[in-house]
């Protein structure tokens, strides 16, 4: 958020408005400032968010994983998509979150996405809700 002229705290504001539902056009009417801000502060927030993820979420040592989807009707789409999580079982840690369809690619990209943060060596013990196209057939 670096060289904003905005206060970091308001748009910690703003941002943790959004992230707990606000809508966009409802943060401008409440904040001020335009919806292109307010676009900018959350394409900023998800950048860096990105790279603090890719820092710290390598060459991780998992003993219990759980891969899951839940679905997700969203607002502005009218449609469903599928929320792809994968979970340490004892410290809750969710090193993969996608969003994407109930296909068998998405569900081989969370398990690639996981693999490529572990640690070399690390095989973890992996249960699901039993969907099998986890897996290649």
């Amino acid at each position: 958020m670096y060289r904003l002229k905005t206060a970091s705290r308001r748009i910690a504001e703003v941002l943790t408005a959004l992230a707990e539902g606000l809508d966009l056009s409802a943060a401008v009417r409440a904040f001020g400032r335009g919806e292109g801000t307010k676009r900018c502060w959350l394409a900023r927030a998800g950048a860096h968010g990105e790279q603090l993820h890719e820092q710290h979420f390598r060459d991780l040592w998992l003993e219990h994983v759980q891969l899951d989807k839940l679905v997700v009707q969203m607002r502005a789409k009218g449609r469903k998509m599928w929320l792809w999580v994968a979970l340490e079982a004892e410290t809750k840690l969710m090193p993969v979150l996608q969003l994407g369809p109930r296909t068998q690619e998405m569900a081989h990209g969370v398990v690639h996405s996981l693999r490529a943060m572990l640690a070399p060596g690390c095989v973890p013990a992996f249960t699901s809700d039993g969907w099998n196209l986890y897996f290649y057939r």
